[in-house]
């Protein structure tokens, strides 16, 4: 057909579409990215809220761009009540893997420094008059703080926007 698609048939599933040649060699699935923590930098605070920026190595597998725009989250530091927060407008861009063994373009590699390709900072935003004082005490007196962080990432990708649930725990480094 003129679209490049040589039939399209519909069975119980849905729509089958029948391409002429491969595409994109296989089609890419969304591998889920593995966040893991690396520190917990505590940007400022006052008498009512802590401003954390949540740091965190993303393992993207794809070769291709994932942006993280949104993080909808539950956090848990150590055995403090769980503080949930939306961070809209993340926009930070995690790069996908460079195909093996390919050296062609290397001097064309992305032009971040070191890990700051991989690096997902998620801002966090503490109420201290719901979350209580005792939330600031527990970053001040930890070096390695228990941490529990689950919710919803809304990820753009070459396929459009996908949601991934998100359940990490671990310990972290604290910061000031």
């Amino acid at each position: 057909g003129a679209s490049g698609i040589d039939s399209i048939q519909e069975d119980e599933d849905g729509y089958v579409f029948d391409f002429p040649y491969d595409v994109l060699g296989d089609f890419p699935a969304l591998r889920k990215p593995k966040l893991t923590f690396r520190k917990l930098v505590v940007e400022d605070w006052s008498f009512s809220e802590i401003n954390l920026d949540l740091r965190m190595h993303v393992d993207n597998e794809h070769a291709s761009n994932l942006t993280f725009q949104r993080f909808a989250y539950n956090l848990q530091l150590g055995n403090t009540e769980v503080i949930t927060g939306v961070a809209e407008e993340l926009n930070d861009t995690i790069a996908g893997s460079s195909e093996e063994g390919s050296t062609e373009g290397a001097s064309e590699e992305i032009s971040f420094t070191g890990q700051g390709n991989k690096i997902l900072n998620l801002p966090i935003k503490i109420d201290l008059a719901q979350a209580g004082q005792s939330v600031l005490s527990l970053l001040q007196g930890n070096n390695n703080l228990n941490l529990s962080l689950n919710g919803e990432v809304d990820v753009e990708t070459p396929f459009g926007v996908a949601t991934l649930s998100v359940d990490e725990t671990g310990e972290i480094d604290v910061e000031f």
